[in-house]
């Protein structure tokens, strides 16, 4: 996202904040979900994501 896109009212920023942190969450844990395919949560991008997440 860029930063000149983000709301200008602090309130909405933190919205908007709250929101992305939520779906890279969701993105995060679906492939870990029981009824995940094993196979994706080998994937080479999942561990991206998992590292980008830590920090």
């Amino acid at each position: 996202m860029r930063y000149e896109r983000l709301p200008r009212e602090a309130k909405e920023r933190e919205q908007c904040t709250l929101t992305v942190g939520e779906d890279g969450m969701r993105l995060f844990r679906a492939p870990l979900a029981a009824d995940a395919p094993a196979l994706l949560r080998r994937r080479p991008q999942v561990e991206v994501l998992r590292q980008v997440w830590v920090q």
